[in-house]
């Protein structure tokens, strides 16, 4: 993550050691009767300090709720499984308490684990009603996001879907199913992050990546790929012309066809 140094504050922070007290608050109350040093010192505190950045370091909570987050998406451990905080303290090398924080976090902020007093930590299970629900609510947080992202960014919207969809060709031709899946994510998120509205984006944080979690363990043919990447095709193509209604209705067929009933009885195998 990086904050950058814009405001006065800052700058001040960054100069202090080189500029009179007396001479930066004349500067900074725009005080008059300034002297010609004070005046040039005044213009360079006029400079653009947008490309000074300080790189903040991720805590160690952060790091290990990532990997955990990542292990569970990514099927090291069983829907419904039990983690251990023991288990995990071996494997990653760290202390009990990250890893219990990072547990806290996921499961408030993205429901990938279910914490039981007194029985444990569990990944998240699936239902059919769970998979029908998950659906619903992905349709209708999409549906909102479409129309808000096109409504305020919608250059930035087309311009990123292209560019994704470009990439999805080859990787269709490469047969690469992780790749597809990254990139399928990355496409229905444009909406998300052009929408720029903070309940949007925390809405989908509760879902995303559940049905993440739920992608990575199905099969997915390359007929499946092949008509994925046309669906989105189709999108793009209505969105350029501004059929952004069409889009929203053509998204609930889209959405749903990545769970038939193939892939429901595969999940209940491995719930």
């Amino acid at each position: 993550m990086k904050y950058t140094i814009t405001t006065i504050k800052y700058v001040n922070f960054l100069i202090s050691d080189i500029l009179d007290p007396l001479i930066l608050n004349k500067l900074i109350t725009m005080e008059p009767g300034l002297t010609m040093e004070e005046k040039k010192m005044k213009n360079r505190l006029k400079r653009d300090f947008s490309h000074i950045s300080i790189e903040i370091p991720k805590s160690i909570t952060q790091v290990i709720k990532e990997k955990i987050r990542e292990m569970i998406i990514h099927g090291d451990f069983d829907l419904g499984q039990a983690i251990s905080e023991n288990e995990l303290s071996n494997i990653l090398m760290v202390s009990k308490t990250p890893i219990r924080e990072a547990f806290i976090w996921l499961s408030y902020n993205e429901n990938l684990v279910n914490i039981i007093p007194r029985s444990g930590t569990f990944v998240f299970s699936v239902t059919d009603e769970d998979i029908n629900d998950l659906i619903k609510m992905r349709v209708i947080l999409e549906q909102g996001a479409i129309r808000e992202a096109m409504e305020k960014n919608a250059n930035n919207v087309i311009v990123e879907l292209s560019n994704i969809l470009s990439k999805s060709a080859k990787i269709n031709a490469e047969r690469d199913t992780q790749a597809y899946l990254k990139l399928d994510h990355d496409f229905h998120y444009v909406f998300v992050k052009y929408a720029d509205n903070k309940y949007i984006s925390q809405a989908h944080l509760l879902i995303s990546a559940r049905l993440l979690a739920i992608r990575y363990r199905l099969d997915f043919t390359a007929e499946y790929i092949t008509s994925s990447n046309r669906g989105h095709a189709t999108i793009l193509d209505m969105l350029k012309n501004n059929n952004v209604e069409g889009v929203c209705n053509f998204i609930t067929h889209h959405i749903g066809s990545g769970f038939t009933e193939r892939a429901r009885k595969l999940l209940a195998l491995k719930a």
